[in-house]
């Protein structure tokens, strides 16, 4: 028994999951299946005998009738070829018009009006005689992948924890704000602020739900502060940066508007209190400010904000810094960093570490011991701080690429220089908090210091403060590890943070380097001379040696002495100089 036509059609008829519809040469709905009752709704007597413009949106329709009318007659002339509509699945709602020259978009719309996200396929109905008899349409329910479609959308443009911006999406509204500002002739002015939290690590420490938690509230929080009366919510634009970074832009407004309002934020933070029975700490805000001119590009600005808020956390954080100057920017930075490393022109400095108790004179035993620095050699000749270039590198995610540099080319001078390492004490390395939460840096370290076959226990590597580092728990795999293959660790920066305090137990370092901040004071501040009593004093019933940084002059130094500090370092006795002077220098 053969397969008749009818039982074909009958078929098509039954089935269910997708609408099949029949339209005649003059756009007149003569057939469908159960399944345009499934999909949008409507029974046979809502459509057959009715124009095919029913079940589409009320504004196209006309538009649509006369398209339809058109090109039914032009292809009958044969004046036109087959649309690229027929026989190409198209999916609705799309950005490109159903039409060349469509205002209005298309769009089904079901038995109670929703539109509806369809594909949609259409293919000719050809007679024997040649005669365009109408078209057969195809409609698919598209809705589960339509909206997941913009759950993704909504995901690449909003951050999922806060709510906010991401960055794409952040760049895509300002270029459109400043267009639309650029249009009214009218002058033009705005300022990027950045935003960092300070010390946010001390609230995920152990437990991530604690720092969402946190950073719920503080988006929040933001928004709630620039809603406020005399602030015009419409021209700030904020997103989530990084991590705990945020970044705010301000149309129509200066850098005295933008400082304003920075001043405002950081008066409030105070009373955001973050802390939690986990982490009971309070936190504290940097930020950075820069201007923006018509010819300033977003990511200049971006990164301008961002290298005036790490010099406001350098200078003892809860400040606000400005940077107006454009200089390189971080972009600029980016390919002289890149380049330097690929050209070795990142040139490695050290700066002498004295002993200046009885305990670390006999360690040392008036043998060399210093921390190697790093200065990139610009393409003009000039000397680059790293003041200038480490947080650009940090920001841009080239901090590990700058830390395995040094690692790696400090070995291989050291090398090439035995003699020198029979009369080396310590010798000091950074580590950045990338590097420290990086997996892969415990194996590039004991693979680089293996291949130079020096005694491991001639390294220190320095940690940045916890507040830097990403990763605790990778953090203190590094710390065992580098203990246990014969290194020391050394915890950098040591007081600046609330972190510190119970970094003794978290992080089992074998030094501790005080910073610079306390040290300069020292001699006019009373209270920062107790803090540093007893830091001194917790670090030594741990048998944990004592470095002072910023040890600027005589007066300092006796200080340092009569409080126990076994080291310091700082101008008083060098200079950093090229590894390869100090070097000579020990030989």
């Amino acid at each position: 028994m053969q397969i008749q036509t009818e039982d074909i059609l009958n078929a098509i008829g039954e089935l269910e999951t997708n609408a099949i519809l029949v339209v005649d040469h003059q756009g007149i709905i003569r057939r469908m299946n159960k399944g345009v009752t499934a999909v949008l709704g409507y029974t046979e007597t809502d459509l057959i005998g009715r124009k095919v413009e029913v079940i589409l949106q009320k504004d196209f329709q006309k538009n649509h009738e006369e398209k339809f009318q058109d090109y039914v007659s032009h292809r009958k002339m044969e004046v036109v070829t087959r649309s690229n509509l027929i026989g190409i699945q198209k999916t609705f709602p799309s950005a490109e018009p159903l039409h060349h020259n469509d205002d209005i978009p298309f769009a089904l719309v079901d038995k109670n009006g929703c539109n509806l996200p369809i594909t949609l396929t259409i293919n000719e109905i050809w007679s024997d005689s040649d005669d365009l008899l109408g078209f057969l349409a195809i409609i698919s329910d598209n809705t589960k992948q339509f909206n997941l479609h913009q759950k993704l959308k909504n995901q690449a443009s909003y951050d999922p924890l806060t709510g906010l911006m991401t960055w794409q999406q952040f760049e895509k509204t300002v270029n459109e704000t400043k267009k639309n500002a650029l249009a009214d002739k009218k002058g033009y002015q705005a300022a990027m602020l950045f935003l960092d939290v300070d010390y946010f690590r001390t609230i995920t420490y152990g437990s991530q739900m604690a720092g969402d938690r946190a950073l719920k509230r503080i988006a929040n929080w933001l928004l709630n502060q620039i809603r406020q009366k005399g602030t015009r919510p419409k021209d700030i634009v904020t997103a989530r940066f990084l991590g705990d970074q945020f970044i705010l832009y301000l149309s129509d407004t200066s850098v005295d508007g933008a400082l304003a309002l920075a001043r405002r934020l950081k008066e409030s933070f105070i009373t955001l209190n973050l802390r939690t029975e986990e982490s009971p700490f309070f936190t504290s805000i940097s930020q950075g400010v820069t201007p923006i001119t018509r010819d300033t590009r977003l990511h200049n600005a971006a990164s301008l904000a961002a290298h005036a808020c790490s010099l406001a956390k350098k200078k003892g954080r809860n400040k606000i810094e400005t940077v107006l100057d454009e200089g390189p920017g971080y972009l600029g930075l980016e390919r002289i960093i890149r380049e330097a490393l690929q050209q070795r022109r990142l040139i490695l400095f050290a700066q002498q570490i004295v002993p200046i108790s009885p305990y670390a004179r006999t360690i040392d035993n008036n043998r060399a011991h210093y921390e190697v620095l790093s200065r990139i050699l610009d393409p003009k000749g000039n000397l680059l701080s790293p003041e200038l270039f480490i947080p650009a590198a940090e920001v841009l995610g080239l901090a590990v690429d700058v830390d395995r540099y040094v690692i790696e080319h400090t070995m291989t001078t050291l090398q090439k220089h035995p003699g020198h390492v029979a009369c080396l004490s310590l010798c000091s390395i950074n580590l950045s908090g990338l590097s420290v939460s990086r997996e892969g840096t415990y194996a590039f370290i004991e693979k680089t210091i293996r291949a130079s076959g020096i005694d491991p226990g001639k390294f220190c590597f320095e940690f940045t403060e916890t507040a830097e580092i990403k990763d605790n728990d990778v953090a203190l795999d590094l710390v065992r590890r580098l203990k246990k293959l014969g290194c020391k660790t050394a915890f950098d920066d040591f007081g600046i943070g609330y972190s510190n305090y119970q970094s003794f137990s978290r992080l089992p370092m074998d030094i501790i380097k005080i910073d610079g901040s306390y040290v300069k004071k020292i001699l006019k501040d009373p209270y920062l001379k107790t803090d540093m009593q007893g830091m001194i004093h917790s670090a030594k019933v741990r048998n944990i040696e004592v470095v002072a940084e910023f040890a600027e002059n005589k007066a300092i130094t006796e200080q340092l002495k009569q409080l126990g500090v076994d080291y310091a370092q700082g101008y008083y006795y060098s200079q950093p100089k090229p590894l390869s002077d100090v070097i000579k220098g020990t030989t």
